[in-house]
């Protein structure tokens, strides 16, 4: 509608102007709303009369809401999807509980600081394009603390690192890797979107689309060394919808914390009333709430949140749906994180300059799946020398969880000497960290299975399911807004 359009009802613009400053042009909130009120006209003559008396009814004389300050929350689980549910809650004045099985806050976003060295258990980092998860960090008073990982990685191809950098359009990784028709073909397919429309994708398994799209390398060397490194899983058994979401956040800057990615669930947690060691046997629906049995009490509440683990909340929660039962047979990848402090560096090697993230694909190595200089990530997280950190392949990791912790450097040390050499002769110390729920795999079916989850109900569920199994792609990102949709769910109940 134009501005003459607009003037030429003037009851409708002197009314409206009552409730706007007075200016020589409408501000744009007030040629929007225009429009609006034009537009609302038009279907007011569409619709039964009924139907806007009834909407009227509710808008201006609304019935009592239920007081949420009165309501009992339980939060089952401290990492970032149970932590973002409980912040949320509180922030709404609800009165709520978590309840850890551990001693610590986290999950597998936790810090060690171990000899100066400041050393990220699970999570690596976060990027650019994990709005949940930024809007909590500066709500915490973090966003100081946040600090830029350099946007290099490389992948092994033919045993010679590749550099590429993060981010969309990159040129090397069209001339490098892909050819011309292969990034084309990629920047077309990967595009942002809901879980409404990546279930669309949720079709075909990531082996099949990426071998026609993207060919042999794209798919070795780019998907199945992606997949494998940071989420565990083979390109054969995840769906393309999965790839696609992963491809929309790699858009963005990688990014940290100065004291570790576990700064942040520690910053939660402190506002919080968080019990540790508090495991939960199960939750029980009862007529007005549930009731939340753990090894020492049996708290009621009127709803909970489960934020744990997929297998975790099989075990909880017996009385869960079908859809919910399919959910929580969601099975994970394994890795086994190993930190070595050692007392040189490699700097010089210009195949690795500036490389966070160094990744090895299946069919250039069985053992490692990535490895990173620390230095590379935040310079200040090593106080000399260097920190390499690497990650096993989930078959590897899987062979390797019982062993001990000399076995496995033992194991891990002579493939990293291939590009880092000397290595064997210059360890300080090792930490090692066995993750055998490492990160939720994403099978064809689980996103749509995700979506009609995440489908408005009549009903309003007593117990609702939050994690990383319930997000896409599988990341702290994804696990925080889940526990924050969750959240949502109660708030608008």
């Amino acid at each position: 509608m134009s501005l003459r359009a607009e003037r030429s009802n003037p009851r409708l613009w002197g009314l409206l102007c009552r409730f706007t400053p007075r200016n020589d042009k409408p501000t744009p909130r007030l040629t929007e709303g225009l429009r609006i009120i034009s537009g609302f006209g038009r279907h007011f003559l569409e619709v039964p009369i009924q139907s806007h008396l009834g909407s009227l009814f509710h808008e201006f004389c609304p019935m009592e809401r239920h007081d949420l300050t009165r309501d009992r929350v339980i939060v089952i689980g401290a990492g970032i999807a149970g932590l973002a549910a409980a912040f949320r809650l509180r922030q709404a004045g609800v009165n709520v509980t978590v309840l850890e099985a551990t001693h610590r806050p986290g999950g597998r976003m936790t810090t060690d600081v171990v000899n100066g060295f400041i050393i990220d258990r699970g999570a690596y980092w976060l990027a650019s394009s994990y709005s949940t998860v930024l809007s909590l960090i500066r709500e915490v008073g973090l966003a100081s603390e946040l600090r830029a990982v350099s946007p290099w990685l490389a992948i092994v191809k033919d045993r010679i690192p590749r550099r590429i950098r993060l981010g969309w359009p990159s040129p090397f990784f069209a001339i490098r890797l892909l050819g011309l028709t292969g990034s084309l073909r990629w920047a077309r397919e990967t595009v942002a979107a809901d879980y409404d429309a990546w279930a669309k994708f949720d079709d075909e398994d990531a082996a099949s689309w990426s071998s026609t799209h993207l060919g042999s390398v794209g798919t070795i060397h780019v998907i199945d060394s992606t997949l494998g490194s940071f989420f565990f899983q083979s390109v054969e058994e995840t769906s393309r919808a999965a790839v696609l979401a992963w491809s929309h956040f790699t858009r963005r800057r990688p990014l940290t914390l100065s004291r570790g990615l576990g700064s942040l669930p520690e910053a939660l947690a402190s506002g919080l009333d968080v019990h540790f060691q508090a495991l939960v046997q199960a939750i029980h629906l009862k007529d007005s709430g549930v009731e939340v049995r753990t090894a020492n009490e049996s708290i009621s509440a009127d709803r909970a949140i489960l934020a744990t683990t997929a297998s975790a909340a099989k075990g909880i929660f017996g009385e869960a749906g079908e859809l919910e039962q399919r959910l929580m047979k969601t099975r994970y990848g394994s890795t086994i994180t190993v930190c070595i402090a050692t007392n040189r560096a490699w700097l010089g090697k210009q195949d690795l300059r500036k490389v966070s993230v160094l990744l090895i694909p299946r069919v250039e190595g069985e053992i490692v799946s990535a490895a990173g200089p620390g230095s590379h990530k935040y310079p200040m997280s090593v106080p000399h020398d260097e920190l390499l950190t690497a990650v096993v392949h989930d078959h590897t990791a899987r062979a390797l969880m019982q062993r001990s912790d000399e076995e496995i450097i033992r194991c891990v040390v002579p493939e990293l000497e291939k590009y880092f050499p000397g290595l064997s002769g210059a360890i300080r110390f090792a930490y090692i960290v066995r993750w055998t729920e490492a990160m939720p795999k994403s099978p064809v079916g689980r996103i749509r299975s995700i979506a009609e989850y995440r489908q408005p109900t009549l009903s309003t569920r007593r117990v609702l399911l939050a994690g990383d199994y319930l997000g896409l792609p599988p990341c702290a990102e994804s696990a925080a807004e889940s526990g924050i949709w969750a959240a949502n769910q109660i708030l608008s109940a």
